[in-house]
């Protein structure tokens, strides 16, 4: 019972721990790395020489990073500015185009409507005569 629950802990934190394994080994590293430095048989200025030669490098890779990445940003920008823009132009012209057919087929629907109507009311008329008496027939 006890070597169930302490495998079941084992899979727990091997499953979980892989990646605060690699962190630990990061730090640990880094740790390692600035202990080297500080015990190095070097003067303190040429260590703190060092260490200000690769603080710069590192800033000046930083600033370099930071301004490609602004100029990545304003080029994608203005494409998809651009591209909303002729985007925009396409729909409008699209609408434009259904509003005119639109119109056009209401047009037609009202004209077929119309002709209609007046084929009707001239039936009714006809019919209306005939009732009347009007009519060129005779009984």
């Amino acid at each position: 019972m006890t070597s169930d629950k302490s495998i079941n802990r084992y899979e727990n934190t091997s499953s979980g721990g892989g990646m605060s394994a690699i962190t630990y080994l990061l730090i640990g590293g880094g740790i390692g790395a600035a202990l080297a430095l500080l015990f190095a048989p070097k003067t303190g200025a040429d260590l703190r020489g060092d260490i200000s030669d690769v603080t710069r490098r590192g800033y000046d890779k930083t600033a370099d990073l930071a301004q490609r990445a602004k100029d990545q940003s304003v080029d994608l920008y203005n494409t998809v500015t651009a591209k909303a823009g002729d985007l925009l132009d396409l729909a409008s012209a699209k609408a434009s185009d259904a509003q005119d057919a639109i119109q056009e087929t209401i047009g037609k629907v009202g004209d077929g409507a119309n002709a209609a109507i007046h084929q009707l009311g001239e039936k009714v008329g006809k019919k209306d005569s005939n009732i009347d008496g009007r009519s060129s027939k005779s009984f």
